[in-house]
């Protein structure tokens, strides 16, 4: 016998009513059921709204409406093209919107209308209905988000073999998990469901994987201590490993048609394996493209934080990654850049989403406080470093706490980055490979302060101007001289060192200088405004020459 014999044919499809009673209140509420809940359910289907995709051509779909807005304009349309596409209900999260023209809507177009709690995950919803729909013994293989049929999967499976079944992956997390009522199971297996990945307690587990990927049938393993028999089949996609599967035996053991399905099994779920690939690459697109636009605005969609993968409530910290040499990579590169840092994040922390811009990449990491934030971007940095030539550097914002202040932690990110780009090489070698605010306030302040001079060259002190051209065109040196005083806090002593000049030069110049260019240099505020703008000359200068050296 194989899968599809195990499965309910289209006739005998779970009714709606049968699906809202299995996952229940705490799940989905009714709102309007026109047609009554007798009505059968034969797929569930993620749709995320903000795509311009076809919805699935299947009757009985049950449609998720990730993203929709219940007071917006384009759910009429929505709920015209579910109703033309064969659905059957649509799910919807509230989000503390009206529901009455929703409803009115849906009711008009012969629509059951579903809420889900807005608290509760898509993914979380979308595995409870699938695992629902499997255990009344529908598979659904044709459901746009694949990784559904991995849990129904493992319930067929279960059910003819009376022991709990995991769908893994080749990292050994578990994928999808049977929940079949009385299926035999053991500690080591409710350990891994509830932890998502396969305990690593037993030395000989490697060597049990390598035997199953090896093998181009079911590999049987015997009772181990207290961990149950187990029969296991690789899911491969041609010659391509994906993950495997691994099904509980009962007492009696897995007889030849068991083994069967269990290869049924595996050739079904490396179809959706596939497309779960797929999917995830979909997923990460958006999470890409609403991070790029926050980036540029702080107004932002309701959903947002569900776009980008946010838990409730948790803190959110901006990290910039640029080239910092003379010359400037081309966009291409910094794509290049995003892609690297991309399939390091994916590793150490895979809530994190990254998107370039033509000269920066940005990582967004949900929920770390900035320390750690830091250490995670100087071992991105070390990672990335062995793929470009040209010296990269990053930058950490302040904590934000939802997603409209990204722009704001982009423009502070943009600044540190500024700064790390045009401080000498010295400056940040050997310690500051990651900078935040605090690791580059005063440069921070100074260039603030050179951008106001720039936009309004009223606010420079006029004899500052005119130090600067009687040096140009007298070849002296009052202002290395003004500059090196300012610097030394008034000691005479300490400038004449810096400068090599006998104290007496020092004391000459000043006096000059305060007759020649009218600078009361008794007074703070007139030290404090000559300091400040002969420092971001004295800064333009030595950047010019160690770009043109």
């Amino acid at each position: 016998m194989t899968l599809a014999d195990r499965t309910k044919t289209a006739d005998e499809a779970v009714t709606l009513g049968t699906l809202v009673d299995a996952v229940g209140p705490t799940a989905v509420s009714v709102l309007v059921a026109p047609r009554g809940l007798d009505v059968p359910v034969r797929a569930i289907s993620l749709h995320d709204c903000a795509d311009q995709l076809a919805l699935p051509e299947a009757n009985g779909t049950v449609l998720l409406a990730v993203g929709a807005q219940v007071d917006g304009p384009e759910l009429l349309d929505l709920f015209q093209r579910a109703s033309t596409s064969g659905c059957c209900a649509v799910v919807l999260k509230l989000r503390a919107g009206s529901s009455a023209a929703a409803v009115a809507a849906a009711g008009g177009l012969g629509l059951a209308l579903l809420a889900a709690p807005d608290a509760m995950p898509w993914r979380d919803l979308d595995a409870a209905l699938a695992s629902a729909l499997a255990t009344q013994g529908l598979t659904m293989l044709t459901t746009v988000d694949p990784r559904d049929d991995l849990f129904a999967i493992a319930n067929t499976i279960a059910v003819a073999l009376g022991g709990s079944v995991a769908i893994e992956d080749l990292g050994q997390r578990i994928l999808a998990y049977s929940s079949v009522p009385g299926q035999r199971v053991d500690e080591i297996r409710e350990r891994g469901i509830l932890d998502r990945r396969v305990p690593d307690d037993d030395v000989g587990q490697p060597a049990q994987y390598r035997a199953v990927l090896a093998a181009s049938g079911v590999v049987r393993f015997p009772q181990h201590g207290e961990e149950l028999p187990r029969a296991a089949v690789a899911v491969r996609a041609g010659a391509l490993p994906l993950g495997t599967i691994w099904a509980i035996e009962a007492p009696a053991g897995v007889d030849p048609d068991g083994e069967q399905l269990l290869l049924d099994g595996a050739r079904i779920a490396a179809r959706h394996l596939l497309s779960a690939s797929d999917a995830e690459d979909r997923s990460r697109h958006m999470r890409n493209q609403t991070l790029r636009a926050l980036l540029d605005t702080s107004r932002t969609a309701p959903d947002a934080a569900e776009r980008l993968g946010l838990p409730r409530r948790s803190s959110i910290t901006l990290t910039g990654f640029t080239f910092t040499g003379a010359d400037q990579p081309g966009p291409s590169v910094v794509c290049h850049l995003g892609t690297a840092l991309r399939q390091w994040y994916a590793a150490f922390h895979p809530r994190a989403t990254i998107t370039t811009t033509e000269v920066a990449a940005y990582a967004l990491v949900p929920g770390d406080d900035p320390a750690t934030t830091v250490r995670l971007a100087a071992r991105a940095l070390q990672s990335v470093r062995r793929v470009f030539a040209t010296p990269v550097r990053a930058a950490v914002s302040a904590p934000g706490s939802k997603p409209g202040d990204i722009a704001a932690m982009r423009e502070e990110i943009d600044e540190i980055l500024r700064v790390l780009a045009t401080a000498p090489q010295r400056s940040f070698d050997g310690g500051v490979d990651v900078a935040t605010v605090e690791d580059v306030h005063s440069r921070l302040v100074l260039s603030r302060f050179g951008s106001l001079l720039a936009q309004d060259p009223r606010l420079r002190h006029p004899g500052v101007n005119r130090v600067l051209e009687y040096d140009r065109t007298h070849r002296t040196d009052y202002a290395a001289t003004l500059l090196a005083w300012l610097d030394a806090v008034g000691d005479i002593a300490d400038a004449a060192r810096n400068l090599r000049l006998h104290p007496n030069s020092i004391r000459y110049r000043l006096r000059r200088a305060e007759e020649l260019f009218s600078l009361d240099l008794a007074d703070p505020d007139t030290r404090l405004s000559v300091w400040l703008q002969l420092r971001l000359t004295s800064r333009r200068t030595t950047e010019s020459g160690s770009v043109n050296r």
